[in-house]
């Protein structure tokens, strides 16, 4: 979603804001650096693999997994562009949530 609204020149805080004004049902979701949790970044790769067990492929749920690695990648690529790819001394702070640091990359340079 943040690299389809910085690419079509949205403010996703402005369409949170707009769709908030639902009356009922509606609860911001807000993106982020990462992914947090289980539920999104991992708990559908269970149902994936016992699907490709039953030869059913589970395509949606691969694509996904595919978006959701390339973002820590993307999110460095952006912190380089805002400090035109000089990174020497300089010092950024990502400050996110998440609950296994195990399956979390860390991107160093």
């Amino acid at each position: 979603m943040k690299k389809i609204c910085i690419k079509m020149k949205l403010d996703i805080n402005e369409i949170i804001k707009h769709a908030s004004t639902k009356p009922y049902g509606f609860f911001p979701f807000y993106p982020g650096p990462g992914l947090g949790g289980h539920c999104i970044p991992i708990d559908p790769f269970y149902l994936s693999w016992k699907a490709a067990k039953a030869g059913v492929k589970t395509e949606f749920i691969e694509l996904s997994g595919k978006i959701n690695r390339s973002m820590p990648l993307w999110i460095f690529e952006q912190i380089k562009k805002y400090f035109k790819n000089n990174l020497k001394n300089k010092k950024c702070l990502i400050i996110g949530s998440f609950n296994n640091i195990k399956s979390k990359k860390i991107i160093q340079c």
